[in-house]
């Protein structure tokens, strides 16, 4: 009969966020260990494409602020995609901008804390678990796994 399980090193998951301050929303893209697909710039546009498709206002003209993370933002595959959603009509004007250098703070650092205060105290051991303190950590529903 098994018992206890221990796992030498922790459970690790991905999480992935968008800010839309327009509606003052941010989704949480989660991903467990086994199934993530890296941090790169193809999971990046694979996220902002769902992203836009699915909880996008039909907005025209759309700003997008970014970190200034080489591998994933500052990228040719995220700016060819951006292009390319003009190309197609999806928006009339896109605008790219990336922070001033030392300056590390935005809004999805508003909403990642308010998580982190709500996961320090949560028990979670499957990937739902941690959708669901996604969910439950913002009164408003602000966070949306």
């Amino acid at each position: 009969m098994v018992g206890k399980l221990f796992f030498k090193t922790p459970r690790k998951c991905e999480v992935y966020g968008i800010s839309c301050e327009g509606s003052g929303k941010q989704v949480f893209y989660l991903a467990d260990e086994g199934q993530s697909h890296g941090k790169g710039a193809n999971a990046v546009v694979s996220q902002v494409h769902h992203h836009l498709n699915t909880y996008g206002l039909g907005e025209q003209h759309a700003h997008f602020q970014c970190d200034n993370c080489c591998g994933q933002n500052k990228n040719n595959i995220v700016i060819w995609y951006l292009l390319w959603r003009v190309l197609v009509g999806l928006h009339k004007i896109i605008t790219l901008s990336f922070m001033l250098i030392r300056h590390t703070k935005f809004t999805p650092d508003w909403h990642f804390g308010i998580w982190k205060s709500k996961w320090r105290n949560f028990n979670a051991e499957m990937l739902s678990d941690v959708a669901a303190s996604v969910g439950l950590s913002s009164r408003t529903g602000h966070n949306i796994p």
